[in-house]
């Protein structure tokens, strides 16, 4: 735990530092005034360098890369924290200001430890529901009377209750292309090798020919698909579109 104090407080630090380096370079502060203003701000303790940096995100006036710099930094205080789903959310806020591969791929590592620690969270939950044996209190020797079976039916020996199913939690994905031709459907991944997550899947048309599906993800909700697809679109000049990961 002290070592992800340090970790976090080292982030808030650095980050800080770049915030006034950053807001100096907008209002044009001498090189005098800078230096004795980043050493202030190595100081600062973690709640004062997130609210600088926190604001620094959200000036409109600030330049795109300063921003998505800013919500970089933040995403990576929530991820130093294992908050791995706000982490991913700041990420996702870089990712639109600045196209670089290094914020898409935090974002996708973001989301995948959310994903891992979603999966161990009922594992320890049931570990700790299950209580310590105890104790059975030892009796005096006395004279004990041999109890009898006491007969039971056949319908009360076998009470076994029906699991409830559960509906599965669906995915969603974006699809950027569908071919008659594999090495077509070959082509336009290599073209895609940017990004993470692209593959090819297979299916049959109406008339039962071949079909090969160039195919992003999968995604956990419809918005983040729909935000990675648009985000295609503009980068690549493609058409994509996001359908249900099982169709």
């Amino acid at each position: 735990m002290t070592s992800v104090k340090r970790t976090i407080s080292g982030i808030m630090a650095a980050a800080a530092a770049m915030a006034v380096i950053l807001s100096a370079a907008l209002s044009a502060v001498s090189a005098q005034e800078l230096s004795p203003a980043v050493a202030n701000a190595l100081k600062l303790p973690v709640r004062d360098a997130l609210r600088i940096i926190d604001s620094l995100s959200r000036e409109q006036k600030a330049p795109a890369q300063v921003r998505a710099q800013s919500f970089k930094v933040l995403g990576d205080y929530r991820s130093a924290r294992g908050e791995y789903r706000q982490a991913a959310n700041f990420y996702l806020q870089a990712v639109r200001l600045d196209s670089t591969a290094a914020y898409n791929q935090l974002y996708e590592s973001a989301m995948s430890n959310d994903a891992a620690a979603a999966a161990k969270a009922p594992s320890a939950q049931q570990a700790a529901s299950v209580s310590a044996p105890q104790p059975v209190p030892v009796q005096q020797t006395a004279p004990v009377s041999t109890p009898q079976p006491v007969p039971v039916s056949a319908q009360q020996a076998v009470t076994v209750s029906t699991p409830t199913p559960q509906t599965p939690k669906q995915a969603y994905t974006v699809q950027v292309g569908a071919f008659g031709s594999r090495p077509n459907a070959d082509n336009l991944v290599k073209k895609l090798s940017a990004y993470s997550g692209v593959s090819i899947s297979p299916a049959a048309n109406e008339s039962g020919q071949a079909l090969y599906r160039v195919r992003v993800g999968p995604y956990n909700t419809k918005e983040e698909a729909s935000a990675f697809a648009d985000k295609l679109n503009r980068e690549t000049g493609l058409s994509s579109k996001v359908l249900l990961a099982d169709k």
